[in-house]
């Protein structure tokens, strides 16, 4: 529990500090969803997992106890910047899947061995 609590002050100390960059660099993606009950708008920094034909993977470390997944889940429409680009896209959740989880980069997979609880797959799917 103790080890909980300390990763969990230690994101939300540093999320708001790595949420300008998250955009920019390759390795990660901001992700913009709108609060379910507040109607606010939230933004995340999130590792990139991997891209393909059909948009971007990443992983909820949390599961659903991430407050960007509920809020994901209750919209379906999530806006993500990634290299300094802006994409509307619905979201997917899928069950963990160590088969997919492989084929992401290092640094992607490195954050669910340090804090996972329950951890899922998210699809975002462009919007054309």
């Amino acid at each position: 529990m103790r080890r909980t609590t300390a990763v969990l002050t230690f994101w939300r100390v540093l999320n708001p500090l790595m949420a300008p960059l998250a955009g920019l660099a390759p390795w990660w993606v901001l992700v913009e969803t709108v609060g379910r009950k507040s109607g606010k708008t939230r933004r995340t920094p999130l590792a990139v997992g991997r891209k393909d034909e059909h948009g971007m993977w990443v992983i909820a470390v949390h599961g659903r106890r991430s407050g960007w997944v509920l809020n994901a889940e209750a919209a379906e429409r999530v806006r993500y910047r990634h290299l300094l680009r802006w994409v509307d896209a619905t979201t997917k959740i899928h069950r963990w899947e160590p088969e997919a989880v492989a084929q992401m980069s290092r640094y992607a997979r490195s954050g669910p061995r340090v804090t996972a609880q329950d951890p899922l797959l998210v699809q975002f799917r462009p919007i054309e």
